[in-house]
């Protein structure tokens, strides 16, 4: 099974370099800012264009502890012209930003 593409919360960087992200990709976030073991919680501005595939106990955030990676999540909604945002704790730069594609069928992306 290939390895997903990994977001970074503080720069909107995708890993590996190459990898794009398109609605139903699954991905994981990682925190190059937080210092290890800090709890870092993201969440979608305005629209919820991410899930996590397994959704955290009922009350709680979605949260994971820094470096990472994260839970994988799954992309929902392409994102506007710029890119998607998310809130986060201190860790995140408010410029970053991430572009979410339409989906393509798997057929047409192997080919």
């Amino acid at each position: 099974m290939p390895t997903v593409p990994t977001v970074n919360v503080q720069s909107g960087v995708i890993t590996p370099a190459n990898a794009v992200i398109d609605v139903g990709d699954h991905f994981t976030w990682v925190s190059t800012a937080a210092p290890p073991g800090a709890n870092v919680t993201v969440s979608p501005l305005a629209q919820a264009w991410f899930v996590p595939v397994v959704p955290p106990p009922q009350g709680q955030q979605f949260q994971f502890s820094a470096p990472g990676p994260s839970p994988e999540v799954v992309a929902e909604l392409a994102s506007p012209g710029p890119g998607w945002k998310w809130s986060s704790n201190m860790y995140v730069d408010q410029n970053a930003h991430v572009n979410v594609g339409a989906h393509i069928p798997a057929q047409k992306k192997a080919s």
